[in-house]
């Protein structure tokens, strides 16, 4: 279904224009064993999934709606516990609407590996777990190691009312739980 709609943009000029990383990665400290931040402009979803191979199963996806537009509420929806088939059924079902609309996050996490990838709106994978191994396959992918990765500025997130319908359908998957916001959920 891939409509080539935008996600993410920032300003240039007077113009509001697609924005696109280049393809980079960088490591950044945090209160544990730090992460990696990952441009992810182009098949951020799938790149997200290439990533989750490095991780075995059971998974849990948690999509966290921050702006809903297709009547759902604002919130967290968490997937029960998933296979590896039945996450590449759910990434292959929903990829194109995480990859070009920007009201939303998805988070992936592998309890067995203590290991969460986090798809953000503003086309970054933050990956936590097994960093090495992490690198490694993105430099094979032909990713860069760089000191930083900046969002642009001033930048905007893109919402796209094609995919309303797909919005609904996530958020009533069958087994799937809704919570609020927490705090740190929008940034």
């Amino acid at each position: 279904m891939k409509t080539g709609l935008t996600k993410f943009e920032a300003q240039s000029g007077n113009d509001w224009l697609p924005y696109r990383y280049p393809a980079v990665f960088c490591r950044e400290a945090t209160t544990d064993a730090g992460r990696l931040k990952i441009a992810a402009s182009n098949d951020g979803a799938q790149l997200m999934l290439r990533l989750a191979a490095l991780l075995r199963d059971p998974f849990a996806i948690l999509y966290v709606l921050l702006v809903p537009r297709g009547g759902s509420e604002a919130g967290r929806y968490q997937s029960p516990w998933l296979d590896r088939d039945e996450l590449t059924e759910v990434f292959d079902r929903f990829a194109d609407f995480w990859e070009q609309d920007g009201r939303h996050h998805v988070w992936l996490h592998s309890p067995t590996d203590q290991a969460t990838l986090v798809y953000d709106q503003h086309e970054v994978i933050y990956a936590y777990g097994p960093l090495e191994e992490y690198a490694a396959f993105l430099e094979a992918e032909g990713f860069t190691e760089a000191d930083e990765l900046n969002f642009p500025a001033p930048h905007g997130h893109c919402y796209h009312g094609e995919f309303d319908v797909m919005e609904r359908e996530l958020v009533s998957l069958p087994g799937w739980t809704h919570s609020p916001l927490q705090d740190g959920d929008e940034w």
